[in-house]
């Protein structure tokens, strides 16, 4: 593990479909992200004037570059195909890059993978082994770092450094079981399309707005292919406003993007980065020392009672 790399994780969206906009605060404008984020059940302290929350590192990306990938099978529950739900994921960020900075695009470039083989959302430890990724799965996680509402239609998670607040990951879900029950909706794809475009913006590193008019409220009427609204517009030229150009490196994906033992395996061999397998609960330093220490006391325990035995009496410890 690199000295002072920490890496935290936490959902910025709960994005509720068709939900009512009664008991939402007076419209303030866009919010931008926070270690601390109050629509994930924190307690923050909140701006006086924008009522944002203003605690911990506020977060952001490192530049204008993105890359996803559709997670293999994420069609079926809708009766998509892969192909189709990629297709309406880029409609969503299209609607993102040509926002009217003042007659200029925003200073993003999004691009696709196309269609990856991953099971679960997944974060390297290696900040730049890493791939937003899309998901259709139900929202059943108990460890509470995922809602289980059925009227939530879909969860960003994004995974950021803790000393910097840059965020290296963030992998969305899309409800299975929200989606499924309004399959035969005749505005169903104009609904999903919706829906994409707001998780989107929590993965160009947006939060929750203030402004009940804003796609990027926290709970929204969904709408057939609904616009961004001013509030929305103005977020994201903020957060990426107009330049000249935005020089991206070629989009790829790698193993290590995509499961633990890859990334742990390139871990090792350039000697950086910090595998976990949950980023919410990475062990301090201190941690692992005490891990160590009880390791090597079980293992001398073991090595003891293994000399006193007899040789059939052994057994394997794996």
């Amino acid at each position: 593990m690199q000295s002072g790399l920490r890496i935290r994780g936490r959902w910025v969206s709960i994005s509720g479909a068709l939900i009512s906009l009664l008991s939402a605060p007076e419209a303030l404008g866009f919010c931008r992200a926070h270690a601390c984020d109050p629509d994930s059940g924190q307690t923050c302290t909140r701006d006086p004037a924008t009522q944002c929350s203003n605690q911990g590192v506020q977060l952001s990306r490192k530049n204008g570059c993105f890359t996803y990938g559709v997670a293999r099978g994420a069609g079926f529950p809708l009766g998509l195909s892969d192909a189709e739900v990629e297709a309406i994921i880029a409609r969503a960020f299209r609607k993102w890059a040509s926002a009217d900075c003042d007659g200029r695009p925003p200073g993003i470039v999004v691009r696709t993978v196309g269609v990856v083989d991953a099971t679960a959302p997944f974060t390297c430890g290696v900040p730049s082994l890493n791939l937003d990724t899309w998901f259709v799965t139900p929202l059943t996680n108990s460890s509470a770092e995922m809602p289980t509402n059925a009227l939530v239609a879909g969860a960003t998670v994004p995974k950021f450094l803790e000393a910097t607040g840059e965020i290296i990951d963030a992998d969305v879900r899309l409800n299975e079981s929200f989606w499924g029950a309004l399959r035969k909706d005749p505005t169903f794809l104009g609904l999903l399309a919706t829906t994409a475009v707001h998780e989107a913006g929590h993965v160009l590193g947006l939060a929750h707005s203030q402004d009940k008019a804003a796609l990027m409220f926290r709970s929204y009427e969904v709408t057939t292919d609904r616009p961004l609204a001013a509030d929305d517009v103005a977020a994201i030229c903020t957060l990426y406003p107009p330049v000249e150009s935005v020089t991206c490196s070629e989009p790829g994906v790698t193993e290590a993007a995509l499961n633990q033992a890859a990334c742990d395996a390139v871990a090792k061999q350039s000697g950086s980065g910090c595998a976990m397998g949950n980023a919410r609960r990475e062990p301090t330093p201190w941690a692992w020392a005490v891990l160590c220490l009880g390791i090597l006391g079980v293992v001398g325990w073991l090595g003891l009672r293994f000399a006193s035995s007899k040789p059939s009496a052994r057994k394997e410890v794996r």
